[in-house]
């Protein structure tokens, strides 16, 4: 009714309920969050491992065993879910959808290490112990989807990682979720 109402003044006319259903569905479908659909530019089937350890660089992950593991179905990557405050790792795995083929600018800010693997191509290292800075690389991508896997380590308290990408047909999208710090579980 409050739709009518507002065609209704828009045209300047009486409009009818079937002139403006397809509009009504069209604001609705945009307006829908479906948590199970990423966002444009996220990692889409975004999976993570967390490790427990003391590490002052990136561990070998294939020796480990992680404490837990899941799915980020927003697809942006998130420390959260170890529910550690320090000394852990994460391994954050999935599929990214490049829209066009061409050069693609990949950012990380992390403390402690992190790196950033493309179709098993190192991209980004940013290792060792260190406060939170930003690294940042470039690398060739088909249009089409494309393997990322990103590793993380945290010796002390505090610790973050931020990510994002851009690149052809592509604004500057979060590959992390947007808190800097996140709060820890």
């Amino acid at each position: 009714k409050l739709l009518l109402n507002f065609a209704g003044r828009a045209f300047r006319r009486p409009v009818q309920a079937a002139e403006v259903a397809p509009y009504a569905a069209l604001v609705r479908s945009l307006m829908a969050d479906d948590p199970k659909k990423p966002s444009i530019g996220a990692i889409q089937e975004l999976t993570y491992r967390a490790y427990k350890g003391k590490w002052s660089k990136l561990p070998q992950f294939s020796t480990l065993e992680p404490v837990s593991e899941g799915v980020l179905a927003d697809g942006l990557l998130d420390i959260r879910p170890a529910k550690m405050k320090e000394h852990f790792a994460m391994v954050f795995e999935g599929k990214l959808d490049a829209p066009k083929a061409g050069k693609y600018r990949f950012e990380i800010a992390s403390d402690d290490g992190s790196r950033v693997i493309i179709d098993g191509k190192g991209v980004i290292e940013h290792d060792g112990l260190h406060g939170n800075s930003t690294r940042k690389g470039e690398v060739q991508l088909s249009a089409g989807s494309h393997d990322i896997r990103v590793e993380y380590f945290a010796y002390g308290n505090p610790n973050s990682l931020r990510a994002s990408w851009s690149g052809p047909g592509l604004a500057s999208a979060p590959l992390s979720i947007a808190k800097t710090t996140p709060k820890q579980l």
